[in-house]
Parts: structure tokens; C-alpha cells; sequence
């Protein structure tokens, strides 16, 4: 097994003449939470979706969990669990039945419905499982969303979270998924998590600055 979770090596991408990731390469370790940071325009958010098979690298390559971004695209995006910034949670559809139908996408049969009650207990949302999302607060939907991306039991978890103010009882609890992920032995990358991050990688114009 590589010792990379995630690698990539003189990846680009290109919009017509702009350059919004230009040849950076990186190894995230097993069991590390990483951070990706940077200004507006760095190519935080272009290089995520490379390496969640949601955007084509214009040249170079990207591997995660053992699996090609670019040729192995279906194996990725079973093995990796994704909260992305825009909410995904359907405001008309109870807690559970979020998980639910989040369960039957990731092909989920088998104990099925112990994943779903291990997944709302872990984000503390037990209680409120038959409330309509539409009646929940806006922590308590990001928690159901990193619920959703634990469910297929995933070796890497993308948490993309936004900067905004977040009260300390549903931070704590957004923090739990990287830090369950680190337990387990699996990896956990954001653009987000700065005081987690056993890793950080500062991103300006595209191109790789720092990490450690």
C-alpha cells in the first residue's frame, strides 16, 4: 500500500489562458487531517474537485486511495466521503430520511439502518432524526451533511466547510468527523479545519507553498 492517501504529482488546470492550479504535487499520509489553505483565487477549491473526480485535470495526475482520479473515477468516489459548501441535505425530507436515501445511493444493504443510527448518534443528532431539516439550524444541517459523507464508511473524508461564524457546541461536533477519521487511521482534508490539521499546505496562485 502506497504511503500516500492521497497523491498528486504536476497537476494542472487550465480555464482557457488562465492557470488555476499550475504543477503542484503533494503526499497526504494515512491517519492525518490535512489543510488546504489559502486567499480567494489560490485554487483551493478547483484543486478538491480534481481530486473528488468532479473536475478533469488538464494535465498531470492525482491518486486517492490507490484509485486514478482521472481512469478510476467510480472506485474514487467510493472510498471518500465529501461534504461540499453548498448544502445537500433536501430541506423536505426528515434527518433520517436524508441518511436514507444517502444510504441507498452508496448501495448500502446491508445493516443499513445501523449506519444511518451510528451516524446521527456520532453528530449528536439522535434526537432530532424525525424533524424536518427545513426545522433544523444551520449546524445541525452541516452535522447531517458530515453525517451523509460517513455513511459508506469512507478511507477519506473531504470536509469543505465555510469560514463562518460557528457556535462552540456544533464546532465541536463538526470536529469529531476529522478527528474520528485520524483515529481510525484514515484521512481527513479541508479547507477549514486549521487548528486540526496534523498537515498544512498554503496555497498561493495555484501552486503549493508550504506544509508541515
Amino acid at each position: 500500500m502506497s504511503r500516500c492517501a492521497i497523491e498528486a504529482h504536476d497537476l494542472c488546470k487550465r480555464f482557457g489562458n488562465f492557470v488555476a492550479v499550475d504543477r503542484l504535487s503533494l503526499c497526504i499520509p494515512h491517519g492525518c487531517v490535512f489543510g488546504l489553505l489559502g486567499p480567494n483565487g489560490a485554487g483551493k477549491s478547483t484543486t478538491i474537485k480534481m481530486l473528488t473526480t468532479l473536475a478533469a485535470p488538464t494535465s498531470g495526475s492525482a491518486r486517492v486511495a490507490g484509485y486514478d482520479v482521472s481512469t478510476e473515477a467510480v472506485q474514487v468516489r467510493r472510498r471518500i466521503g465529501y461534504v461540499p459548501q453548498q448544502q445537500s441535505a433536501d430541506p423536505d425530507l426528515t434527518g433520517f430520511e436524508n441518511l436514507l436515501v444517502f444510504a441507498r445511493l452508496y448501495g448500502i444493504i446491508e445493516q443499513r439502518r445501523a449506519r444511518i443510527v451510528e451516524a446521527l448518534e456520532l453528530m449528536d443528532l439522535a434526537d432530532a432524526k424525525d424533524r424536518l431539516v427545513r426545522h433544523y439550524s444551520g449546524g445541525m444541517v452541516r452535522r447531517l451533511e458530515i453525517a451523509q459523507s460517513m455513511l459508506n464508511d469512507p478511507d477519506q473524508i473531504d470536509n469543505v466547510l465555510p469560514c463562518s461564524p460557528i457556535i462552540p457546541g456544533d464546532r465541536a461536533l463538526q470536529d469529531e468527523a476529522p478527528r474520528s477519521a485520524r483515529r481510525c487511521g484514515r484521512c481527513a482534508w479541508s479547507d477549514y479545519h486549521r487548528d486540526l490539521v496534523s498537515f498544512l499546505d498554503v496555497r498561493a496562485e495555484g501552486t503549493r507553498s508550504s506544509a508541515g
